[in-house]
């Protein structure tokens, strides 16, 4: 006999997991320094690379004016600049990442503990029924999901 309850809470689940939890559930393999510390590289290696494409466009456009001028300018001084902004967008940038993905992770925390409290609904219901092959695989698949959330969260706490 279906149990109409058990299968309402399983279909919204797995409705709520492929909506809304499978970044979290991804991202829930990571301690939280290692997913800041992944991410934050991921941007700066980003604006690394486009602020040396920005510089080598910029100068291309004025490249008629740096070969006639070559001899009068200060290059030491213009690569200083160059470096001086670089650095300093880099720390900028550095500051709102490790912000912004502190801020994340901690948000998919409170997600996923709020998805762990409706798999253990769905357990409860599995406690309660007859126990058989299914039932077993289906306990031990929550179990795994449950271990990987509560380790990361322990190590966190």
């Amino acid at each position: 006999m279906v149990n109409e309850k058990k299968v309402r809470l399983m279909t919204q689940l797995a409705l709520d997991e492929k909506r809304f939890y499978k970044d979290e559930l991804d991202e829930s393999g990571y301690f939280r320094s290692d997913y800041i510390r992944s991410n934050t590289l991921k941007v700066l290696l980003g604006y690394s690379i486009s602020y040396l494409l920005i510089m080598g466009l910029v100068a291309m456009y004025y490249v008629d004016y740096l070969f006639t001028n070559v001899v009068q300018m200060d290059m030491q001084s213009m690569v200083w600049l160059a470096g001086c902004i670089y650095v300093g967008l880099l720390l900028i940038i550095t500051l709102f990442c490790v912000l912004f993905y502190m801020t994340k992770y901690t948000n998919n925390r409170k997600r996923l503990r709020k998805y762990m409290m409706e798999i253990d609904k769905l357990q409860k219901f599995y406690r309660d029924s007859k126990d058989n092959k299914e039932t077993k695989e289906i306990k031990e698949e929550i179990e795994e999901i449950r271990q990987m959330i509560v380790t990361n969260d322990t190590i966190l706490d």
